[in-house]
């Protein structure tokens, strides 16, 4: 009896390893599967979420690195499945693996600026001090307290 060559078996559940994930990709490793006789050529990926198929036949050459899948939503998580496709066909798909992208970094507050601050006090210093000296120089004074208006040299009696 001999044993005569197929299409690939269905590979394993496709994982993504830490070091491949990030906010908006997954790098994901597909099990080799069982060539059936002759070597694999190359393998497709699927990647849903929700129900709802995202990412359709990601083909690679077959390779031991780990696929790239890119524009992703960070925080989130997707089923992948795989397979294998050598010269005589395509196999079937393999169970489903299922990924997460990472959380996206926060974002670095901007340092609180003192400068500004600065600026905005002397500005209501500056105003406060001109506001003061408007009513010192006007009427009101005199109208709100008339024995502590400044006399003036004409005002003052000298009695001898």
């Amino acid at each position: 009896l001999s044993t005569l060559p197929d299409v690939p078996d269905a590979p394993m559940a496709p994982n993504c390893p830490p070091e491949g994930v990030t906010n908006a990709s997954l790098g994901v490793l597909v099990a080799p599967a069982h060539d059936n006789g002759l070597p694999v050529q190359e393998v497709q990926l699927q990647v849903w979420a929700n129900g709802l198929l995202k990412i359709d036949n990601v083909s690679a050459p077959r390779s031991n690195e780990p696929l790239q899948v890119s524009g992703l939503l960070p925080e989130s998580t997707y089923q992948l499945r795989s397979r294998g496709t050598n010269s005589l066909g395509t196999g079937n798909w393999s169970v489903w693996g299922e990924c997460f992208t990472k959380p996206t970094p926060p974002k670095d507050e901007p340092p609180f600026n003192f400068l500004m601050l600065a600026l905005v006090l002397a500005g209501v210093i500056v105003c406060l001090l001109l506001t003061g000296f408007a009513v010192w120089k006007s009427e009101l004074p005199k109208v709100i307290a008339p024995r502590l208006r400044r006399k003036k040299v004409e005002d003052v009696v000298i009695e001898d």
